[in-house]
């Protein structure tokens, strides 16, 4: 150590953190390989390759092409036409769509499947060591759900998880401005990481200050409302709705026209631009109950349980959704309160309740299966013995092969397993003392 200080790191030292880089290197080269494969199968297949209740969304084809088309067209989302997700995501599929061929716009996705192994093997090294990193990087590589998913599929989950995950691993290093840009973007490809925001947040006024908590909110505030700010000032109330998912019960108060303004709100099933029904809830209902899945009159949630009763109807299922969302409010609520009461908000810990913050939120809010690919990478950091990994690897298979209406059930019963000893009853019932105690007093 002495011989270190005064020369330098000494010649093992050079020698452990360049076989390392080698290790990441070739680690790299696989993820590459594996996503390049498995994406020309999907050309050579058309993306034909499917089995029952897989839910093999056409969204690249008839959605994210569409969308980047009409947009070098000149129709304008969220203005023109429905659009579920924050401008980036468009603007970056439209910059890759001028590349000749159908596969130009998923160039970016691709790429963010294959780049995903650098940060979690980054994040795995630092806060778990060498071997945690190899096996967890090794698991975002091959896991079923993302092969499936992000590199056959091309659907959109990897972007936003490629920069919420190197937004983390940036907090870790104290490169706290850079972290504020990727997770701004990372909410710009899709709203999910929002979820990460707030744990973030709580993380860095407990190890750094305050101070730098809110300048990283401010910073990550000001980015988001640089892209949003001209569909803010063209088109406010669509804007606003689509980034905040308001359901769709609620757009009967818009005024735009709707010949085919909800066309490519369907994720899977467009229909065409030139259909003519009511941008009413009915209207809408009758479109996606035309395209999806038999009894079902939105996407996948728990309040879906409501329909296997004979005699639900789509006002019940509405009420169960509406109720849903409450308690998903109240859960994250609680899972806040028990982040900021941790005695030690140490690295595992900021990674492990992003990972809650993620399960809970698919669990309880209406999702179709890819989005849990959102949570892979932090599921793989987690699988540290051969046990964790052959559950990593169980629930990867049965997401994908179980009926539509069990996913949700499934998220949440991994959440409540991992989460037992963090915020099992007891521990909530400890968090709601305070409250006890104020309204006996």
């Amino acid at each position: 150590m002495a011989l270190e200080g005064r020369w330098g790191r000494s010649p093992l030292s050079r020698m452990r953190d360049a076989a390392k880089t080698h290790q990441l290197f070739l680690i790299l080269i696989v993820s590459i390989v594996v996503a390049l494969a498995i994406s020309c199968l999907s050309l050579l297949t058309s993306m034909k390759v499917s089995w029952p209740n897989a839910e093999a969304w056409q969204d690249y084809s008839l959605a994210y092409v569409q969308q980047a088309d009409y947009l070098k067209s000149g129709f304008l989302p969220y203005a023109n036409y429905f659009y579920a997700y924050p401008p980036p995501f468009l603007y970056v599929l439209t910059a890759f769509s001028f590349i000749p061929g159908a596969w130009g716009t998923a160039v970016p996705l691709v790429a963010a499947s294959a780049l995903m192994v650098i940060p979690v093997f980054l994040v795995g090294k630092r806060v778990f060591g060498d071997r945690v990193a190899v096996t967890a990087a090794a698991l975002t590589i091959i896991a079923p759900m993302s092969l499936f998913y992000s590199d056959y599929l091309w659907l959109n989950p990897s972007l936003t998880t490629l920069f919420l995950v190197l937004s983390i691993y940036y907090v870790l290093e104290g490169r706290l401005d850079l972290s504020a840009l990727l997770m701004a973007l990372s909410i710009g490809f899709k709203q999910t990481a929002l979820f990460a925001l707030p744990i973030v947040l709580i993380y860095l006024s407990r190890k750094t200050s305050r101070r730098a908590a809110q300048r990283y909110l401010l910073l990550v505030t000001a980015i988001a409302l640089l892209y949003s700010l001209p569909w803010i000032i063209a088109c406010t109330k669509l804007y606003l709705f689509s980034f905040f998912r308001v359901p769709y019960q609620f757009w009967a108060s818009t005024s735009e026209p709707n010949g085919y303004y909800f066309g490519l709100g369907f994720p899977g099933q467009a229909p065409p631009l030139t259909g003519t029904y009511a941008a009413t809830l009915q209207g809408i209902e009758s479109v996606w109950n035309q395209f999806a899945a038999p009894n079902s009159a939105s996407s996948l949630s728990l309040s879906t349980a409501v329909l296997l009763f004979p005699s639900a109807s789509n006002s019940s299922y509405l009420s169960a959704e509406l109720i849903m969302n409450f308690v998903l409010l109240f859960g994250y609520l609680l899972l806040l309160l028990g982040v900021r009461r941790l005695d030690r908000f140490d690295e595992p810990a900021l990674i492990r309740y992003v990972m809650y913050g993620l399960l809970l939120l698919f669990a309880l809010y209406p999702i179709y299966k890819y989005y849990v690919v959102g949570v892979i990478p932090f599921l793989a950091l987690f699988s540290q013995n051969r046990r964790s990994v052959f559950a990593f690897f169980g629930f990867n298979v049965a997401l994908l092969v179980v009926p539509r209406i069990a996913p949700p059930f499934l998220v949440l019963g991994l959440f409540l397993w991992m989460t037992r000893k963090d915020i099992g009853f007891s521990h909530i019932s400890n968090l709601l003392r305070p409250a006890r105690k104020r309204i006996t007093a």
